[in-house]
């Protein structure tokens, strides 16, 4: 399908590049970054005159705080951030029907840390303007687009009404919830919107419970209401209102006094931002057509319940990152870029059932049906098995791409790393220094050797036809090795899988598995899927 040009302006000469971005919230600025990681020629185009000023998404998973620490700029964060934040739900009794804690994963990073978002859109765009070539063009505005035989011809209207060409071969909707490119595209928007439940989200600085390390669900069905943490001592409350409600008239002081009168007297609270939202539960039909791709709110709309919404857009950014990366060197063709549907639609429907799920969970108004669910989740903490698997948050659905790029071998049933997310080891060099695993492997593809005996031959995998700079970690137990794990999670893990050679996609995706025989014609399955 293709979109009409259709503006009567004075139109610039073109300005090539390989990638047009169209946003720069935080999806549209990752996958910006990540593409100049990668050596590519992006340009960013952004209505608005600089980064958001409001704080609307507030939660990082530690596959985005990942990706960040990729790109060299977590560390920048951590000033701006509040974590490991947990999750309390609470009966109108006040008890946690369910709890989970706070707790740093694998990677090295909190499972759910809260943020800053106008630091971390500033700190990405900064990073992205120390990159070349690329281009951050904020009070710039796509206003039309056509696909070429190219690529994409966009036109872009700057503050002053010039009109410019940008002729990409890729353009990548990072345009929010109303994006311009989806309608032009005419892709549906399938779902709905809470238009019936609306909320009032108020921040508050100095708050009580500024430093308490999780969020609090008051399960209370006379008026659900959640508490989150946000980073500076702040806190963020959220009320659930009633049909007979006006929502913009609850903004009012007298009415926000007796929303806060359960948990705070009003006359203390000091309201740094209010405002009403409706949340939605959308997804597109297509996530790419031709040359043009939709990620984060321009692609899918959640409910906040789940807490990934911004997280699900970060994920969108590093799948199809590196492909686009691929294709433009020539490593890649068409079957990769239409992977990014086929491993990304599914996990995002999935989240958003669950995000609607644990909304519905936490927002029931009925008392007899409150109090049943109070109940249910009061003896099934007795279990120690149930227990676990909460506060594991193994009831979330995990990303999984085994559908997508990924080569399956007999016997892969059995292998519960392809296709996840490899850990990000602590790793002992062999010099006695310590590194990790995403260190190791650097950006791009790699090859992650647990204890196989002897030296992988880069050149007989045919490995250096994905990626001439692919880098070959080898782990061992053995501590004169390469690299050993650095910790008990490191060496159950390499116990777990010794004897394999993993294919590491540049998203850290463990898209191969097999024994050290069989990796050459595994790597070149591979290619052949590409």
């Amino acid at each position: 399908m293709t979109a009409d040009v259709s503006s009567n302006a004075d139109v610039a000469d073109p300005g090539p590049a390989e990638v047009l971005v169209v946003g720069a919230g935080p999806t549209g600025l990752l996958v910006a970054n990540l593409l100049a990681m990668y050596g590519i020629d992006v340009v960013v185009v952004e209505r608005n005159a600089g980064p958001v000023e409001e704080p609307r998404a507030i939660i990082l998973d530690d596959e985005f705080s990942r990706v960040l620490a990729t790109l060299g700029v977590e560390p920048h964060m951590r000033e701006h951030s509040f974590g490991p934040v947990g999750v309390h739900y609470l009966s109108i009794l006040r008890f946690a029907i369910l709890k989970v804690a706070g707790f740093i994963t694998p990677n090295g990073f909190a499972n759910r840390t809260t943020i800053w978002q106008p630091k971390l859109e500033e700190i990405l765009a900064g990073n992205f303007d120390r990159k070349a070539p690329g281009r951050l063009l904020f009070k710039h505005e796509l206003t039309a687009f056509s696909q070429s035989g190219t690529g994409v011809i966009a036109e872009v209207t700057d503050a002053s009404g010039g009109v410019r060409v940008v002729a990409a071969r890729f353009l990548l909707a990072a345009d929010g919830a109303r994006s311009l490119v989806r309608e032009r595209l005419g892709v549906d928007f399938e779902g709905f919107s809470a238009q019936d439940q609306p909320h009032v989200v108020v921040d508050v600085a100095d708050d009580p419970d500024g430093q308490l390390p999780h969020t609090k669900f008051f399960c209370d069905p006379r008026r659900p209401c959640t508490c989150v943490p946000l980073p500076y001592g702040m806190r963020r409350f959220e009320f659930f209102l009633f049909p007979d409600e006006d929502p913009q008239a609850m903004l009012e002081p007298e009415n926000l006094a007796r929303l806060f009168r359960p948990y705070r007297d009003f006359k203390t609270v000091q309201v740094v931002r209010k405002a009403v939202y409706v949340f939605h539960s959308r997804l597109v039909s297509k996530m790419q057509v031709g040359p043009v791709f939709l990620l984060g709110d321009a692609a899918h709309l959640m409910p906040p319940f789940g807490a990934q919404g911004m997280n699900s857009g970060a994920r969108d950014a590093n799948n199809l990152a590196w492909k686009i990366a691929a294709v433009l060197s020539g490593r890649g063709g068409s079957q990769m870029l239409a992977s990014y549907e086929q491993e990304r639609r599914d996990h995002v429907s999935r989240i958003i059932r669950y995000s609607v799920q644990m909304g519905r969970l936490s927002n029931i108004t009925s008392k007899p049906v409150a109090l049943c669910r109070d109940l249910l989740f009061a003896l099934l903490n007795i279990l120690p098995p149930v227990r676990r698997y909460f506060r594991s948050m193994r009831h979330m659905p995990k990303p999984d791409v085994g559908a997508g790029l990924v080569v399956r071998q007999p016997g892969d049933a059995r292998d519960s790393q392809l296709g996840r997310p490899v850990p990000r080891l602590n790793l002992i060099r062999r010099d006695g220094g310590h590194t990790t695993l995403d260190d190791a492997m650097g950006a791009g593809f790699a090859l992650v050797a647990v204890d196989v005996e002897g030296d992988i031959d880069i050149a007989d995998t045919n490995a250096r036809q994905l990626d001439p700079d692919i880098r070959c970690v080898q782990i061992s137990l053995n501590t004169t090795a390469e690299y050993s794990p650095g910790d008990d999670a490191g060496q159950q893990w390499c116990q777990q899988h010794r004897g394999r050679i993993f294919l590491v996609r540049p998203d850290r995706y463990v898209a191969v598995s097999t024994e050290p025989a069989e990796i050459a014609s595994a790597i070149n399955a591979f290619r052949d899927m590409a």
